[in-house]
């Protein structure tokens, strides 16, 4: 199980920690990758054929009521896309 980092909060696209938002990417995109890709094998085997990853509704690409957390927000939107991918290339 890994855990999600929200890290600092940021307003306008100028004021982003550049590093605060790599540190972010790579918790929440890079490292559930990782995870995914090292059991692959395990979820095709299995009866259910599940990987979870959990998401909150500000994540969402419809969701613009508000303007900061660009690290988090984008590393969630992101991780929804690799896992909408991993779908798509493993199958039913």
């Amino acid at each position: 199980m890994l855990a999600g980092f929200i890290g600092r909060r940021s307003g306008k696209l100028g004021q982003v920690d550049y590093d605060n938002w790599s540190i972010t990417l790579n918790i929440n995109l890079l490292e559930p990758a990782r995870v995914s890709a090292a059991f692959v094998d395990n979820v095709l085997a299995s009866q259910q054929k599940k990987l979870v990853t959990i998401a909150t509704r500000i994540s969402s690409l419809t969701e613009r009521t508000s303007v900061d957390f660009f690290a988090y927000r984008s590393s969630k939107a992101a991780v929804n896309m690799m896992m909408n991918l991993a779908a798509n290339e493993l199958g039913p």
